[in-house]
């Protein structure tokens, strides 16, 4: 594990040897893969590890075909991910195999080849997530949903009011107020937000990044993103748990 992690961080004088989100997440889905850390589940632990990386640093693979993603775990880890230079979009390749032997470095940049012909970047920052998602992430800030009424749904904050005695004098009196924020479309737990909205909400909720709050912190401190990926791939973890 500390192998296919290490990776990552490798360099010299401050300089990575795997600068960029791709190359860096080649590594990661390379080393697990190859390192095999876990008694079983590497294939998949490696996939969903390299695509959260990915996530993480804005980038994703839209249009990528379940099928070319397995089969690409399935190449890599029979060291034979052939080159991707001049396949089509959602192609394996039709080239010899790798120069060399298990060569890690040549089987990593084949691999940051193929993420590379297909990887976007994620417009905005804003990640696709589901209503019961977001429920999650905005409760661990305080802020909760109410009862959907007529295809839409109010967030709240709790807001405390302190009120003075008569005079001033006294123990002061805490009092709770709920306090709404906004309002939204809602057409049910399982139905995906679009990120027009969530940047809507992040910014009334003084969740944006201006507040301090960045992407990766709003996504990722409650742990939904990867709750996401896995259950986005399950088809493709469960094929890949009989490898």
């Amino acid at each position: 594990m500390e192998s296919a992690i290490g990776r990552q961080y490798a360099g010299f004088g401050g300089v990575l040897k795997y600068p960029d989100a791709v190359s860096n997440a080649s590594t990661l889905i390379y080393g697990l893969c190859m390192d095999h850390p876990f008694h079983n589940g590497n294939k998949r632990t490696s996939l969903v590890s390299g695509l959260i990386h990915l996530d993480k640093n804005g980038f994703i693979l839209p249009e990528v075909p379940y099928d070319d993603l397995y089969n690409m775990i399935i190449n890599l880890a029979a060291h034979n991910l052939k080159s991707a230079a001049s396949a089509p979009q959602g192609g394996i390749g039709a080239l010899p195999k790798i120069i060399g032997k298990h060569d890690p470095e040549s089987e990593v940049a084949i691999l940051a080849k193929w993420i590379r012909r297909r990887v976007q970047k994620i417009s905005k920052e804003e990640h696709p997530i589901r209503f019961s998602q977001l429920k999650t992430i905005l409760k661990s800030y305080g802020f909760y949903f109410g009862e959907p009424h007529d295809n839409s749904i109010a967030i709240y904050k709790d807001v405390e009011i302190v009120e003075q005695g008569f005079l001033g004098l006294g123990k002061p009196r805490i009092r709770i107020r709920n306090s709404k924020i906004t309002h939204i479309a809602y057409a049910g737990d399982k139905v995906e937000v679009d990120g027009r909205t969530i940047k809507m909400i992040r910014k009334l909720c003084k969740l944006s990044n201006e507040d301090g709050v960045d992407s990766n912190l709003f996504y990722y401190n409650s742990g939904v993103r990867v709750d996401y990926m896995i259950n986005k791939y399950r088809t493709i973890l469960k094929k890949l748990s009989t490898k």
